[in-house]
């Protein structure tokens, strides 16, 4: 864990395939997949072509959650309730949460930090303001799948992965329909975001060049895996 890892093998070698393999995304497979214990509901796929569902933008942007489902337990952590591959948590420090003499119940979580952050993700990834307007975050009757191209709903798909702090991501070719520039940003994003995390670990594809993220890469050779450090 604490690692970001670079998946690489030649056009048509079985990236995509080993990635669906481990994620349980893949009939044709048999064995067993051990992830780190402290994985279990942190981890998160984003795929090529993010899932853009109906909503509005801060319920694409929560989404597989339901806002009013996402329970604190405390101060640290926190579940929801899904049925989804895409489990993912909130985190927030004391000094996020209000004290509970403010709280409509005591495991009530604060909306308004959770649509600061998004803001702040937006305007960072450089969707808003030139794209989105601050204040269709949550509109209703919003098209988004018609509004955002397709470099865009890539940029929505990491930012609701960064936006509730998943702490295992597995990204497969998640910046292809972006120039080099955005590619960049986001990846960088990703990682000043994660490496916040106590525990995380990434494990990505790209066909192109991401300066200065990954870690370590696993090469797909043959029937094996070759591992070594950047």
């Amino acid at each position: 864990s604490n690692k970001i890892y670079k998946l690489s093998a030649g056009s048509g070698k079985g990236k995509t395939t080993f990635l669906k393999a481990i994620t349980n995304n893949w009939q044709y497979v048999e064995g067993v997949v051990n992830f780190p214990e402290n994985a279990k509901g942190k981890i998160c796929v984003i795929p090529q072509h993010s899932f853009i569902p109906p909503g509005t933008l801060l319920e694409i942007l929560t989404y597989p959650s339901k806002l009013e489902k996402i329970m604190v337990h405390n101060s640290h952590s926190a579940r929801q309730v899904a049925e989804t591959k895409c489990y993912i948590p909130i985190r927030m420090s004391d000094d996020d949460l209000k004290s509970s003499d403010h709280l409509e119940e005591e495991n009530t979580i604060n909306i308004t930090l959770i649509i600061n952050k998004a803001k702040y993700l937006l305007t960072k990834s450089r969707l808003m303001p030139d794209v989105i307007n601050e204040i269709e975050i949550e509109l209703e009757n919003m098209d988004w799948r018609s509004r955002l191209s397709g470099g865009e709903k890539q940029k929505i798909g990491i930012i609701r992965a960064i936006l509730l702090n998943t702490s295992f991501l597995i990204m497969d070719e998640a910046t292809s329909a972006l120039d080099h520039t955005n590619s960049q940003l986001m990846y960088q994003l990703i990682k000043e975001n994660i490496r916040l995390l106590e525990n995380y670990m990434v494990i990505y594809t790209s066909h192109g060049t991401v300066e200065d993220f990954a870690d370590a890469v696993i090469n797909i050779s043959g029937q094996t895996l070759e591992y070594h450090n950047i």
